[in-house]
């Protein structure tokens, strides 16, 4: 196609970048727009039931020098449980 110096009045874009698209009825672009919407909806009550959950699961790593609070004296029915080993993060 040879370049030809011209000048041509404002129009909307969509002339020249949509040539493919077709006169009908929007049902695809309807799926796929109601498609993104519930991704974009799982992906944020994901988010939220993550955040949510972050607080109520215990320290992967303790520091070091901190134990376990103690839930009370034991009884020689009861006996103490073995100390659990330290995770040393590096």
């Amino acid at each position: 196609i040879p370049a030809v110096s011209r000048t041509i009045p404002f129009s909307g874009e969509q002339q020249y970048l949509m040539r493919e698209v077709k006169p009908g009825p929007n049902t695809v672009m309807l799926i796929a727009y109601v498609t993104v919407g519930i991704v974009a909806l799982a992906w944020a009550a994901a988010f939220v039931l993550a955040c949510t959950q972050i607080p109520k699961s215990p320290p992967l790593v303790r520091p070091a020098g901190r134990r376990r609070p103690s839930s009370g004296p034991r009884s020689p029915s009861r006996p103490a449980p073995e100390p659990a080993p330290e995770l040393v993060s590096r």
